[in-house]
């Protein structure tokens, strides 16, 4: 294959699989509401809600937005930090740790999925793969691979 068809294939591809159903479970917590929950999941005890927006690297208007909308959801409450009294942290619901425990089970079965289709040698070449791309954008990027 030469190199503009590759290109245009994988493009091509790339596109496809971001469009798909099955993987709105890896999407949904990559960017959005998602993204904001799994913060807050590995932060149990609460995390300020501008620490989320520099986390994420979002504005914090559009946290607070996120925020406001899964409060509403009963996923998330805001609680004054016990050492701070004039901060507030967001904090995970219970509801919304069963919402956050759905949705990795659901990452855990698609990737279990395609394991088990493609097999393990494959995954690992994927994996490797990505991990090159990803040096290759921090390289010429400067930016930060574990964002």
């Amino acid at each position: 294959m030469d190199r503009d068809v590759l290109r245009e294939s994988i493009e091509e591809n790339i596109n496809s699989i971001f469009k798909h159903k099955k993987f709105e479970t890896f999407i949904n917590f990559i960017e959005g509401e998602g993204s904001v929950l799994a913060c807050l999941a590995r932060n149990p005890e609460g995390i300020m809600p501008s620490k989320i927006s520099e986390t994420l690297n979002v504005s914090r208007a559009r946290v607070t937005n996120i925020l406001n909308t899964l409060g509403s959801r009963a996923y998330v409450e805001l609680k004054p930090d016990p050492n701070d009294r004039r901060k507030v942290l967001a904090v995970l619901t219970e509801k919304g740790n069963e919402f956050v425990s759905e949705k990795i089970n659901e990452r855990v079965m698609l990737f279990d999925y395609m394991y088990d289709y493609v097999g393990k040698e494959k995954m690992e070449r994927f994996n490797e793969l990505l991990i090159n791309v990803l040096k290759m954008f921090s390289e010429t990027d400067g930016g930060d691979c574990d964002e």
